[in-house]
């Protein structure tokens, strides 16, 4: 392995350990998992968009919360909080984000007639810094979770 290829594998690993970058990626995976639930919810089966928006964001949290407390935020939770305890918190903090997004999407598809995945990527963009600041300060911490 030559120098230039070193520098660019340290820079690789450097960048999959940085907090953002995982909790970024998680993110995408839930997004993509939560999109297709959506579609089929939505564009297959039928259901009112606000029904359909609900069922797939808890798809999407409840990946967002095995892949966080696995891997993106390993190193800082707390091995003496239960993971029920844990569930439960990130739950509350991801389902006032869900709301936001499901209120944005919902207004984006009814009052802009704008297609629901349009809608869902900029509620999402938004609701990421919600859902980061709560789960990096919060929930995957060195705070006691009661």
């Amino acid at each position: 392995m030559n120098t230039m290829q070193k520098v660019e594998r340290s820079a690789i690993v450097s960048l999959i350990k940085n907090d953002k970058v995982r909790f970024a990626f998680v993110g995408s995976f839930a997004f993509v998992i939560s999109s297709i639930i959506l579609y089929i919810l939505y564009d297959r089966v039928g259901l009112p968009i606000v029904v359909a928006q609900i069922i797939s964001a808890e798809g999407g949290v409840l990946s967002n919360f095995a892949w966080h407390n696995n891997w993106t935020f390993r190193h800082l939770s707390r091995k003496d909080t239960s993971l029920t305890t844990k569930l439960l918190a990130f739950h509350a903090s991801s389902w006032s984000g869900a709301a936001i997004l499901v209120l944005l999407v919902s207004l984006g598809v009814t009052l802009t007639q704008l297609h629901y995945m349009v809608c869902l990527v900029f509620a999402t963009a938004i609701v990421m810094f919600w859902n980061y600041y709560w789960s990096r300060s919060r929930i995957f911490s060195q705070h006691t979770l009661q």
